[in-house]
């Protein structure tokens, strides 16, 4: 039997409940046929530099089709008696660090010799918490940026090497110093990432969604943000031809019929002369549109827009984080102020692009009465025409931002660290919130804080123009929405509008477990 070197798996994500109220609103999507299989540009670049020298193997737990079993238990034993691998790397973000802790445990039930490996921000953040927390079955965490660290590391791995010289990784006896990154010459000669390694059968009938940063880092502080942290407050912009030739290897593998391309860094157009570079080329070379993209209020003059317009070509639709509405809160955040942001929004609106900001529901800082502020200016927003819609998030405690680490200076009480309430859409938030003048007493509620995100979300439902959802909703009455619940047991789970098609596994189901 062949043996891999290495095998790489997307942790999956445990099922959550979904309450209809959020549902429902997203009902529309009943009637489509479309599903997306995301790709992590990270976790692609990080396979593209171990494929010329180890043997390796791509798993998507949470939504690839091809060797999916009913329970997690099952799957996992079936990759691994197909690639039987010498190291398992798992990916994991902090809303399904479960699931990688019940991954690895599967796979140390089928092998104890198999070496586990974890990375990400979650883990990169919480490194020795992550290794106890898998009680013995997470051997070592990758720390940061990961191409060169897992590569030194498996050519140790492989030859049965010692590993105590590598920087930037845990075990249960060290913690090395952390690597250095890389510089922006390194970046540039990455090998391209591996697309190749996405099955045919798993790609066949699925629009392959890809979003690239052609940048590592940020020279903002946003306070929800762990970026900042994460790139040790370093910014590495990539040069245009790699970013480009990524990009036209994307296209070369999976073709343009159903790709959907995203830039996904809220810095792309900092430097002028690298965006520009970058346009230039991507409009010459590939010209195919981008359904989305990121900026910044304070990156809307007349010059970027125009570049970000022949990205995006009268159909994607660019987004800016506005967050919040309220002075003070957008303070403490470290954002624009509000009047910028609408300042911003004119000129967007000024050059026919479709706006869609982004929103944080429950931040610290605030109240009722910021709650009612939102409200009212999201209205205005509308009102003014300046947003087709709004992207609505639950502020989350993420480990590696200042209010995880340091709640009661931020007035957050934190009641839960199960890391599956860590979603920023999910039925009540990890936390409440608590009033600065008197700490005993809470502002916000998390329940509260669900009914302002439920508002927020009435609020774009009700006034979201140029996505068809008004008609499309129409189509579908609450008595065919609630036969279709009633016919599919799992429909309230995972993402409400149910684009990318989560894996359900039984064993993770804490329902079904208890039944």
């Amino acid at each position: 039997m062949k043996s891999y070197d290495f095998l790489f798996l997307i942790s999956p994500q445990k099922p959550q409940i979904r309450p209809f109220d959020v549902f429902y609103p997203f009902s529309y999507q009943i009637e489509t046929k479309k599903t997306i299989l995301p790709l992590q540009y990270g976790v692609m670049s990080l396979l593209g530099s171990l494929k010329d020298e180890f043997e390796i193997g791509y798993y998507d737990l949470a939504h690839f089709k091809s060797m999916t079993k009913s329970s997690l238990k099952e799957t996992v034993d079936t990759l691994l008696k197909k690639y039987n691998p010498r190291v398992v790397g798992l990916q994991s973000y902090t809303f399904n660090f479960n699931g990688l802790k019940e991954t690895v445990k599967y796979i140390k039930e089928f092998n104890k010799d198999i070496i586990t490996v974890a990375g990400g921000q979650h883990v990169s953040f919480l490194d020795t918490q992550s290794i106890k927390e898998c009680n013995g079955n997470l051997d070592i965490v990758v720390r940061g940026e990961g191409e060169k660290i897992i590569t030194e590391l498996l050519q140790k791995l492989i030859k049965n090497r010692p590993i105590k010289d590598v920087k930037g990784i845990t075990t249960d006896k060290f913690r090395n110093p952390d690597a250095p990154l890389m510089s922006e010459e390194e970046l540039n000669k990455l090998p391209l990432p591996a697309f190749e390694l996405i099955p045919t059968s798993e790609k066949n009938g699925q629009y392959i969604y890809f979003p690239i940063s052609v940048s590592r880092g940020c020279v903002y502080k946003c306070l929800f943000c762990v970026n900042h942290q994460f790139w040790r407050k370093c910014v590495r912009i990539m040069d245009s031809t790699p970013a480009i030739n990524i990009l036209k290897y994307f296209i070369e593998i999976f073709g343009t019929r159903k790709i959907m391309l995203e830039f996904c860094d809220s810095i792309l157009p900092i430097n002028i002369k690298k965006f520009k570079d970058l346009v230039d080329k991507y409009t010459t070379e590939i010209n195919f549109p981008v359904l989305f993209a990121l900026t910044r209020a304070n990156l809307t003059d007349d010059t970027r827009l125009e570049l970000l317009s022949k990205l995006l070509q009268g159909i994607g639709v660019l987004s800016i984080g506005i967050e919040n509405g309220n002075a003070e809160v957008l303070k403490l955040m470290h954002k624009p102020t509000f009047e910028t942001s609408v300042k911003a929004l004119i000129n967007i609106r000024s050059h026919n692009l479709k706006a869609t900001p982004s929103w944080l529901v429950g931040h610290p800082g605030e109240s009722l009465k910021t709650m009612n502020e939102n409200l009212e200016k999201i209205e205005y927003l509308f009102n003014k025409k300046l947003i087709d819609t709004l992207i609505p998030f639950i502020w989350i405690p993420l480990p590696g931002t200042p209010p995880f680490d340091e709640p009661e200076k931020y007035f957050v009480k934190i009641i839960t660290y199960d890391w599956d309430r860590y979603d920023r859409a999910i039925f009540l938030p990890p936390y409440h919130l608590l009033e600065k003048e008197n700490p005993k007493r809470i502002a916000l509620s998390n329940l509260q804080i669900w009914s302002y995100y439920l508002n927020v979300i009435s609020l774009c439902n009700k006034n979201s123009q140029n996505f068809k959802l008004k008609s499309r909703k129409k189509q579908v009455p609450l008595s065919e929405f609630l036969k279709i619940v009633n016919n599919d047991y799992y429909y309230t789970r995972f993402s409400p509008g149910k684009d990318a098609d989560l894996n359900y596994y039984r064993d993770l189901d804490a329902f079904v477990a208890l039944a």
